[in-house]
């Protein structure tokens, strides 16, 4: 059981990609645009988010050990 999950999850993610890309090409989307856009607007939210998680990583509060 525990190596049909270990070969299921390796199959996943190179299957999602896949079907993303195949998904925007059909679409006759910018695919490789679509995801520059996409990871710059991610990299600003992290900059957005930033300072809240520092705050949280200097005081010593996790939300992870609850």
């Amino acid at each position: 059981m525990i190596r049909i999950m270990l070969y299921i999850s390796d199959l996943i993610v190179p299957f999602l990609i896949f079907y993303v890309v195949a998904e925007g090409l059909a679409a006759k989307r910018p695919v490789y645009d679509d995801f520059v856009k996409g990871a710059k607007d991610g990299l600003k939210t992290v900059v957005q988010i930033l300072p809240t998680l520092d705050v949280h990583w200097s005081s010593g509060y996790c939300a992870w050990y609850l």
